[in-house]
């Protein structure tokens, strides 16, 4: 038997498939609920559709995103996915993953604190011609990139303002007032420290509970939080009722300044992740 050597040839690492471009189902579509405000469209096919929703619980340029769809199968818990508003998105998204299923078994993905565009400074929002500018939603992960053809962003996301602006009537300030402040509240101490690894509940740890929890607090014009309300949350009702309890107790706050630099009442925006380390 004739020995042949062994010869090894170099196999080029597979790269990213061309992205699959996914045209809309339907109309935009705007929903909310006490807490929260939902923009969503369905892209792709009938026989395989793609939820994209964007998600809002208070006026902010950051925002989660829920996709729901059979082409997201791949995508693993904390994997690193990067979002895109194109075309030439200068400061792609680049979040971690969380994923679930629907009652259906259809895989679903959530990240928090996307954005649009980076804002110029923390209290200014993102001009209405950069969102009507942006027409489509690149994801990419790993081998795998979709293309959503979104259409221009500038009146989805109209009528997007117009919900989170009801959010905020509803807890008691004028929308426009709180669009004009000079500053909104600034946390006076670490927001760090406003929950620590001894306040994970008993009952949570033991069971090996974990969550998220979106919240909002009432900060009047001395910087004290006044009222505290879950907006949504991935975790049981004891993560919600222990994240107001700690944060009522130890969040500080710089006051919320209006356009004549007077200290005014106002509202902040957060988010907690319970996870045992």
């Amino acid at each position: 038997m004739a020995l042949l050597p062994a010869v090894a040839f170099g196999v080029p690492e597979a790269s990213a498939k061309e992205p699959r471009v996914l045209e809309p189902l339907g109309a935009w579509n705007v929903h909310w609920d006490e807490s929260t405000c939902y923009l969503g469209r369905e892209f792709g096919t009938r026989e395989r559709p793609l939820v994209l929703r964007f998600e809002r619980f208070a006026p902010d340029n950051d925002f989660g995103l829920m996709l729901v769809g059979d082409d997201l199968s791949s995508i693993r818990f904390g994997q690193e996915i990067t979002v895109s508003f194109g075309p030439g998105d200068p400061d792609p998204n680049v979040l971690k993953a969380r994923t679930a299923e629907t009652t259906e078994g259809k895989p679903v993905v959530l990240v928090s604190k996307a954005r649009l565009r980076e804002a110029e400074d923390e209290d200014s929002s993102i001009p209405p011609d950069v969102e009507n500018a942006i027409g489509t939603v690149a994801l990419e992960w790993k081998r795998h990139a979709l293309v959503l053809e979104t259409g221009l962003l500038g009146k989805p996301f109209e009528a997007f303002r117009s919900c989170t602006d009801n959010l905020v009537s509803r807890w008691g300030f004028d929308p426009a007032e709180q669009r004009a402040l000079k500053n909104r509240p600034r946390p006076s101490s670490n927001p760090g420290r406003w929950i620590l690894p001894n306040d994970y509940p008993l009952r949570a740890l033991t069971q090996g509970m974990q969550g998220i929890v979106n919240f909002v607090l009432m900060v009047d014009a001395e910087g004290m939080p006044t009222g505290c309300t879950i907006a949504s949350a991935v975790a049981s009702d004891i993560f919600k009722k222990e994240t107001c309890h700690q944060l009522m107790d130890h969040a500080r706050f710089d006051p919320a300044l209006n356009a004549a630099g007077s200290p005014v009442a106002s509202f902040y925006a957060g988010s907690v992740t319970w996870i045992m380390g």
